[in-house]
């Protein structure tokens, strides 16, 4: 199953967690990923420049045959992956097989994308 959105991101970040996920990683200046073992921040572009499509599904039903700019493991509890706004709005979820979930990100372009893919597994 594959999902997609296509809006603008308030602040130009969004949040990759489990539901509950509530350790947000610590920004530091021109990184384009961050994250905790709970929570992945990801620039891409703001909404004030135009709307970012984001896409989340399993991973080899998203994968684009590029290297990921973020790969690691989120906490999932909840067995749920939720990508949110900086306001806390879901913008897509999709359940996960495991308390542990191995995310991927691509984007395009890399730094504030207006594409960005999640992969999990």
């Amino acid at each position: 199953m594959i999902k997609r959105a296509k809006m603008g991101i308030p602040n130009g970040v969004f949040f990759i967690s489990d539901p509950n996920g509530t350790d947000v990683p610590e920004w530091d200046g021109p990184l384009t990923v961050a994250a905790t073992a709970s929570c992945i921040a990801v620039a891409c572009q703001h909404e004030q420049e135009d709307e970012a499509e984001l896409t989340l599904g399993v991973t080899p039903e998203v994968d684009p045959g590029q290297s990921p700019v973020f790969l690691g493991n989120l906490l999932t509890p909840n067995r749920k992956v939720v990508l949110e706004t900086s306001e806390r709005e879901i913008i897509l979820e999709m359940p996960t097989t495991g308390t542990t979930t191995r995310v991927r990100v691509w984007k395009t372009p890399p730094g504030h994308a207006e594409k960005v893919i999640v992969g999990i597994e």
